[in-house]
């Protein structure tokens, strides 16, 4: 349980630092693709750091990650 907790705050503290991150466009906002290839990417990244399989039995747990930060970036 503590392992648990300590994985959703260590990836809500990730996600509020990479939003900052986020691919900036040049003048009318970041367009989709180069948000959902930034999210993906960073997705990937928190899912190595965690040690699991994005695609594995969290599936419904990275996905979510990933709409946070697609839409930060589409709304950033």
């Amino acid at each position: 349980m503590k392992r648990k907790v300590f994985s959703v705050f260590t990836c809500v503290l990730l996600i509020s630092s990479s939003l900052s991150m986020a691919p900036i466009a040049e003048d009318d906002g970041n367009s989709p693709s180069q948000c959902a290839q930034w999210a993906r990417e960073t997705t990937l990244q928190f899912a190595a750091a965690a040690g699991e399989d994005p695609n594995g039995e969290h599936l419904e747990y990275w996905l979510s990650i990933y709409r946070v930060l697609y839409i930060g970036c589409l709304n950033g």
